[in-house]
């Protein structure tokens, strides 16, 4: 069965997330012990077997046809491993994360049922997560609670505006019926995402 465009790339982005957590968890674990606590060294290769397990048969749904039946199964343990992926993050109090994560959850769910070709589910999770954590980060600091997340503490009130403004932007590159140069700026809705990555970027990883 061929791909679409969005759904392949929804493939894709899942597959990769699985695949570098799963090395990730296995090659430097050290680096996940707030994602890991708990966790016995044996459930932790099991774990990271089993998303490079899911990352390779999503990979295949990119690059390979396949019947319906077989893509439904895989689907199938996609979301499971994805949901997985979910709960450590949700256990970890990493809530930004997590919002995220959900949304691209519920576009990849949206988008494999999507009678609408034209239909941007992708660009709907992202919207939908940017206008939440935005206004989560603008209004309270409860999106904040994991101690990961001391550094960005005092930059919240500006990277929550980021976030609502991006997410701005973004409703209105939808709600345009004629998409041209704005369609461009719509894609500034990942910005803030990055802007979050680097305000850890500087944070040293612990010694094993």
């Amino acid at each position: 069965m061929k791909q679409s465009h969005p759904m392949a790339f929804y493939h894709f982005l899942l597959a990769s997330l699985l695949s570098v957590s799963a090395q990730s968890f296995l090659f430097a674990s050290y680096r996940q012990t707030v994602l890991l606590a708990g966790i016995t060294s044996t459930g932790i290769i099991l774990l990271s077997v089993f998303f490079f397990f899911v990352s390779a048969l999503s990979f295949s749904l990119v690059f390979f046809a396949v019947s319906s039946g077989k893509q439904k199964t895989i689907i199938f343990f996609v979301l499971m491993a994805y949901f997985v992926y979910i709960f450590l993050y949700a256990r970890a109090l990493l809530f930004v994360e997590v919002i995220l994560f959900v949304a691209i959850g519920a576009g990849y769910i949206f988008e494999i049922g999507k009678k609408n070709a034209e239909s941007d589910y992708l660009g709907y999770a992202m919207l939908i997560a940017n206008t939440v954590v935005g206004i989560g980060l603008l209004l309270d600091a409860f999106l904040l609670e994991s101690p990961l997340y001391l550094p960005a503490l005092s930059a919240r009130f500006f990277v929550g505006a980021l976030f609502l403004g991006t997410a701005a932007i973004k409703l209105f590159s939808l709600l345009r019926l004629e998409k041209k140069d704005d369609y461009k700026f719509s894609k500034l809705i990942v910005l803030p995402w990055l802007g979050w990555a680097f305000i850890f970027a500087r944070i040293p990883e612990p010694i094993a």
